[in-house]
């Protein structure tokens, strides 16, 4: 055998022995098992921006582009979150809401900011729930709040409560409420009379009309006739100029009942349409907005950004996602609950403080204008906190 041969055996021998004695020093065959990471926190949340889209009525259209911007505008501003929205068009139906629910449920969103209309919101809410998601809907129907589903719109309870703690503090506190039949006034119709029961205040009649201007002149005489005997100082209406308002304005103080005596009030804006203000009857009249000067700004940030005039309801595009980043900022586990919601207690909205209660419903600050000289003038002011008592 070569010189070199016996070099090279020898060279490997001395690592075999090597390698062998290494193998018996570790005789401990022990599998240490892999330890489980810790669970990440993301402070991104995928929101399903649920909008009518697609739909042949142009006011949906107009309606879907400034809930979009108004989103956009409160995602772009966020500190410390980051919103991924996806827009997924409703066509403005209850069976497009569904199918958008669907499409977003499978494609993994954290959340769904929509519908806007409160039967696309019970449409929804099962397909959400079936995946563990909340719904943020844009409605302001207290009747789909609850389980998985939070409304963001300002229910007709907000008002009707704003309206009465304010008329109290006035010394106003016999109130009749006159509403027309159709859904919507007998729902705010049902909030009035909760709200005057609630705060103490006397319910002394509650007039229903046909929702006609037929039967609009047919409830003058009851209406006087109750006034009459029931002495009310305060008369809530719950219609607007598409409805009864104008006419209410213009009749009932020709039939002799004085708005100065018995003071007018609505549950709706006045100011929406503007022309409202102009009627004579509801000189002296009050109702509920939100601050008009955080409205201002809100109105200044949009037409910079869009240049465009904000629909009034862009804003809640905007107090959605100040609510869902809040939540993504300060969840631990990235819950979207329905209770991490409510567990924020308060939130600055674009026109003003808001908060969601433990019935899915939201509380909103709000002002209370009144008519004067053709204007609305704030007569008492929206809170800054909940953390107040009076009017």
């Amino acid at each position: 055998m070569f010189a070199w041969m016996k070099k090279t055996n020898r060279n490997w021998l001395a690592v075999a022995i090597a390698l062998f004695a290494g193998a018996c020093e570790h005789t401990d065959t022990t599998i240490t098992p892999p330890t489980t990471p810790a669970p990440v926190v993301s402070d991104k949340a995928v929101v399903a921006l649920l909008v009518p889209y697609g739909s042949e009525n142009k006011e949906h259209e107009l309606l879907a582009r400034n809930l979009e911007n108004g989103a956009k505008l409160a995602a772009s501003q966020l500190d410390g979150a980051e919103i991924e929205l996806r827009v997924y068009p409703t066509l403005g139906r209850v069976e497009g809401a569904a199918e958008a629910a669907r499409l977003a449920v499978s494609e993994s969103a954290d959340i769904i900011l929509g519908p806007v209309f409160a039967d696309a919101t019970r449409e929804v809410a099962p397909i959400a729930a079936q995946s563990g998601l909340t719904v943020v809907s844009f409605s302001n129907d207290a009747a789909v709040a609850g389980g998985n589903v939070l409304v963001l719109g300002d229910t007709f309870e907000n008002r009707a409560d704003r309206l009465l703690t304010y008329a109290l503090s006035q010394g106003r506190q016999n109130a009749l409420i006159v509403s027309s039949n159709n859904t919507s006034e007998e729902k705010a119709s049902r909030a009035l009379e909760r709200a005057v029961v609630n705060s103490g205040a006397n319910l002394v009649g509650s007039i229903t009309h046909e929702f006609t201007q037929m039967g609009i002149m047919d409830s003058l005489p009851e209406i006087k006739t109750t006034v009459e005997a029931t002495q009310p100082d305060i008369i809530f209406f719950t219609s607007d100029t598409a409805g009864g308002l104008s006419l209410f304005a213009q009749l009932l103080p020709e039939s002799g009942i004085d708005n100065a005596t018995v003071k007018f009030a609505g549950i709706n804006r006045w100011d929406i349409p503007e022309s409202t203000l102009r009627l004579s009857g509801l000189q002296g009249g009050w109702f509920p907005r939100s601050d008009p000067n955080l409205w201002g700004m809100f109105r200044h940030r949009f037409e910079y950004e869009y240049k465009q005039i904000p629909h009034p309801h862009a804003a809640l595009g905007y107090d959605g996602i100040v609510a869902i980043g809040t939540v993504a900022i300060n969840s631990r586990v990235n819950s979207y609950s329905t209770e991490s919601f409510v567990a924020l207690n308060e939130l600055n909205g674009a026109t003003g403080a808001f908060r969601f209660l433990e019935d899915g419903t939201t509380e909103r600050a709000l002002s209370v204008a009144e008519v004067q000289q053709f204007q609305g003038i704030t007569v008492s002011p929206a809170p800054r906190t909940f953390e107040f008592v009076g009017s």
